[in-house]
């Protein structure tokens, strides 16, 4: 038996990835075991324990805005314990190139689905044999430099694989356990390509090693919801696949037999070019309270040819049409600072936004990465410039996307939408120099964003878990957006 050891930063996020991979590795005899470093004072408890459980290998799972803070940690505990460590994640699969010259503490870089790989990694560590050759992992080698391996094939049947490990953050996180909804994943990969997103590198990655797009059984989904019920507080389900509506005829069946055997409310990710009414009536049959949908800009021609999302804003129009005529709620997702955006584009996404007239909205200014498919586009047409290790920034020809960026910082988008007769003056509003009153309305608009939320979710306002986990998550997101960091990304303590 090895044993491995997952290292996450906050405990508002139960990873169905990490769950995943740890389930698969119990079944076929590995220890897994989990250190949420938010759980702990400072970097010399977290050491403290990885040297009680004594790992053999360390893992994270890293999206890029965790990979500077990840870094450090990283440093710290190669340095102290001289551990095996492992990183995997959306950041991997962006810029493997920069984790592998950047980062000098990862011993090992594992590219895509990992189930596999992974438990053929611990297989041969536990043997004390040589991993250098695994399909999908990246190899440091102090002689030969770092060992690049070809992807694997993907698994098509995604039922080899068992239930996810939802213990190892339930067992050491209450509020986890408690918080509702449940995630449920039905499928894996998505058949758009959004420039935004990293599906359209996974294609790229996977041509040739199998089909991209798998979904479980829906005995499989059965069972896993019903395991989560029997085990934990469920009162509602959420589908988390990137976009549940995929293939409807298959859908219709799952629909079925949720409304049969589990019966409890659930919303679910839909793509706006895949409803058909029937649909809607099939999900509100089957028990559907809300939906989640991005429609990213009011602007089609921005949305087609800048993001590639090839919606129109007829469909988006329709879609919503529907989901008010069955009594469903929707969240819409609204991204700003786009490539060749201007103040007045801003402004129509807005405007399409309260037409549509959804429950509530997230509002996003983009974070345009490296090795994205959108990165490489605006940078070969000059429409953005390199900002960092990691990010390009949108050229701002019109000089206009200081006054942009208010809208998402300050929750401009969800003011207008609770309050659309402010619509008409959005531009002054948002070109005002009057920052510190657009200060003083973050915290309403970030409470009624929050009860938007609560009410699309359908959790009870006089939960305490749902409180426990709100203040934890807004605590660790003003840590971020203000920079104020605790041991464990301290550059120079344990160095």
């Amino acid at each position: 038996m090895a044993k491995m050891l997952f290292i996450v930063d906050a405990e508002f996020n139960e990873n169905i990835g990490i769950m995943c991979l740890s389930s698969y590795l119990k079944v076929n005899g590995h220890s897994v075991n989990l250190a949420i470093h938010s759980h702990y004072k400072n970097m010399e408890d977290l050491l403290t324990y990885i040297n009680q459980i004594d790992p053999d290998l360390i893992g994270f799972s890293v999206m890029t805005v965790q990979a500077d803070d990840y870094q450090i940690v990283t440093e710290v505990i190669k340095r102290r314990t001289q551990r095996k460590i492992i990183w995997g994640g959306p950041h991997c699969i962006y810029m493997p190139e920069v984790v592998m010259s950047t980062n000098d503490y990862v011993d090992i870089i594992c590219i895509g689905e990992a189930e596999d790989s992974l438990l053929s990694l611990m297989n041969r560590i536990e043997a004390n044999e040589d991993y250098s050759d695994i399909p999908g992992m990246l190899i440091r080698n102090n002689t030969r430099g770092w060992i690049k391996n070809e992807i694997g094939y993907l698994e098509q049947d995604l039922d080899k694989y068992p239930f996810p490990d939802r213990d190892l953050f339930y067992d050491i996180s209450p509020i986890l356990r408690h918080f509702n909804p449940k995630r449920i994943i039905t499928q894996r990969g998505c058949p758009f390509k959004c420039s935004f997103c990293c599906e359209p590198l996974l294609k790229g990655i996977y041509e040739g090693k199998g089909k991209l797009i798998r979904s479980h059984s829906t005995n499989y989904i059965i069972r896993e919801m019903q395991e989560v019920i029997n085990r934990y507080p469920t009162r509602n389900i959420h589908f988390g696949d990137d976009t549940f509506n995929i293939n409807n005829v298959q859908l219709k069946t799952l629909l079925e037999k949720y409304r049969d055997k589990i019966g409890l409310p659930f919303t679910c990710n839909i793509a706006a070019n895949n409803v058909t009414e029937k649909l809607i009536i099939q999900l509100k049959d089957a028990g559907c309270t809300g939906v989640y949908f991005g429609f990213e800009s009011g602007v089609e021609k921005i949305r087609f040819e800048i993001l590639k999302k090839r919606v129109t804003n007829k469909q988006y129009l329709e879609t919503a049409r529907l989901l008010h005529k069955y009594d469903i709620d929707f969240v819409t997702s609204m991204m700003f600072c786009l490539p060749t955006e201007t103040l007045n584009d801003a402004i129509e996404t807005i405007r399409f936004n309260n037409r549509l007239r959804p429950t509530g909205s997230r509002e996003f200014y983009l974070k345009m990465y490296k090795g994205t498919l959108l990165g490489d586009y605006a940078l070969s047409r000059n429409l953005s410039v390199a900002t960092g290790k990691y990010e390009y920034q949108t050229k701002d020809d019109a000089d206009e996307h200081y006054y942009v960026r208010k809208i998402p910082i300050n929750g401009l988008g969800l003011l207008f939408l609770k309050f659309p007769f402010l619509i008409r003056f959005a531009k002054p509003i948002i070109m005002s120099r009057l920052d510190k009153t657009l200060a003083w309305l973050k915290l309403p608009l970030l409470l009624l964003s929050y009860y938007s939320m609560k009410s699309f979710f359908r959790m009870s306002i006089w939960n305490i878990w749902n409180w426990r986990y709100f203040f934890a998550s807004r605590k660790y997101f003003f840590r971020k957006r203000w920079n104020i960091t605790s041991d464990f990304v301290s550059e120079t303590k344990y160095r």
